[in-house]
């Protein structure tokens, strides 16, 4: 069986030393790089190509989101699971618009996090519960905005001449 090749992005060297400590401890796991910033991630991600890629969010430079997006965009194969300690909504929404396949915070217990980067190698989306919940809430919030829209009238009916004119105009006829 081969091994799910990791890259580990974060600002934070203690933190990437110590997620690499613990990661390194699961037999089928293999970090094949590390990264301060989202161009580094971006760099590690075509050299490398590693199967996940645990992607902080807010660091110097190129930040989280963006380095997502040009992964996602330059169709890599690599898989982004953002570990972030904020949970804030746009933040979840920018990540997930930007091609992350799941969302944990920083506080998830190391079984989940193992348990999350198998998930997201498969392809399945993972999401920390508390995340879940406000994605739920947003998607709920969006299709209420659409349904009202949606059923909203005109502000005026056209009049009878505004109608027979735009009846003339779908018949190819100018104005």
């Amino acid at each position: 069986m081969s091994k799910l090749r990791l890259v580990l992005v974060d600002d934070q060297a203690l933190f990437r030393e110590g997620l690499r400590t613990l990661l390194g401890l699961v037999s089928d796991f293999e970090i094949v790089g590390e990264a301060r910033n989202g161009q580094e991630a971006i760099e590690l991600a075509r050299r490398c190509r590693p199967d996940v890629i645990l992607m902080d969010l807010r660091m110097p430079g190129l930040g989280g989101v963006e380095a997502t997006r040009a992964i996602s965009e330059a169709k890599l194969p690599a898989r982004v699971l953002v570990l972030s300690t904020f949970d804030d909504d746009e933040e979840i929404s920018a990540a997930l618009a930007a091609g992350a396949i799941g969302y944990l915070l920083k506080d998830v217990p190391a079984e989940k996090l193992t348990e999350a980067i198998r998930l997201a190698a498969r392809g399945d989306s993972v999401l920390q519960p508390s995340v879940a919940t406000k994605v739920v809430r947003q998607f709920a919030e969006w299709q209420n905005r659409q349904q009202k829209r949606a059923a909203q009238p005109l502000v005026e009916p056209l009049s009878a001449r505004e109608l027979q004119v735009l009846e003339q105009l779908t018949s190819g006829k100018s104005n």
